[in-house]
């Protein structure tokens, strides 16, 4: 399992990423903020090596998005966490009505030794340029529509949508560079890129699925044994292996192939489906250790 996944390192980073890479590194100099998008129910995964270099110098907001989707008491350990890191958190759900209100009063917030600064010198005060980024998937597109209440920038539910850069004026006073998303060209280990293809910053088309989905129910098994009972109304004990209780899901599901048999294929997509839209609740996949 673990030479194959290293065989497809090649499949996530495309020649679209790498020049935007070079794309932002050119542009950042003129840039106040930084707004760098996490998944809040992979917010570790989500962090991307390349955009932490991005910190030094630059004011720095980490949205974790999707928080409503993820485990409400993870959400305040990561916000902690970050927060130690010397980042500015917003936890936030990207189809909420209210984001302008949200981010406006972060950014007034964060910039206000900036704004003092040219008050002193006689400059425009509220005129600010942020550059968003991010993985793929993790909700950038989302972010700025609502941000600026119109579909401004194309929204769709696979990675790779944003393939070039382009300012978005949000306001008189706020422009904001929209990015492709950003992965990296290797992870430091296995359950990262597990992770991206779960929440769909990695397109799951590209992998061999029944190893992401057995590696997936046994985390759940260890950390959300509940949710797999309640949504699948099955008996899960500790000692089941992934596999039983992939069969013990395909049978109570009634998901059956023509020759009587649990359908391994059509579960692993339901279990997938079932993650990705909250059905199997408030999950976090990352963990801090």
């Amino acid at each position: 399992m673990e030479s194959n996944w290293h065989e497809m390192n090649i499949q996530w980073f495309p020649g679209h990423i790498a020049k935007a890479r070079r794309d932002i590194l050119l542009n950042i100099k003129n840039i106040d903020i930084v707004i760098e998008v996490l998944d809040a129910r992979a917010p570790l995964s989500t962090k991307s090596v390349f955009l932490s270099s991005l910190q030094k110098n630059k004011k720095h907001l980490l949205i974790l998005n999707k928080s409503d989707l993820s485990d409400d008491k993870k959400n305040i350990l990561y916000k902690n966490y970050f927060n130690k890191l010397g980042y500015y958190v917003v936890l936030l759900n990207s189809k909420s009505n209210n984001i302008s209100k949200i981010i406006n009063r972060e950014i007034l917030s964060i910039c206000s030794d900036l704004i003092e600064k040219r008050k002193n010198k006689g400059l425009k005060i509220n005129s600010f340029k942020t550059i968003i980024v991010g993985m793929p998937n993790v909700g950038k597109s989302t972010f700025i529509n609502s941000y600026v209440k119109k579909n401004i920038v194309k929204v769709e539910n696979h990675p790779g949508v944003t393939k070039k850069m382009q300012w978005v004026k949000i306001s008189k006073d706020l422009l904001l560079l929209d990015t492709p998303g950003i992965t990296e060209p290797k992870f430091s280990n296995q359950n990262i890129g597990f992770n991206l293809v779960l929440i769909g910053s990695l397109n799951e088309k590209n992998f061999v699925l029944d190893e992401i989905i057995l590696y997936f129910v046994d985390f759940l098994k260890k950390n959300y044994i509940e949710n797999l009972k309640n949504r699948y109304n099955i008996d899960v004990d500790i000692n089941d292996t992934p596999n039983q209780i992939i069969e013990k899901i395909g049978i109570s599901k009634n998901i059956i192939s023509k020759n009587s048999l649990v359908d391994y294929n059509r579960v692993y997509n339901t279990i997938l489906i079932d993650f990705r839209s909250g059905k199997l609740g408030k999950i976090t996949i990352d963990e801090i250790y």
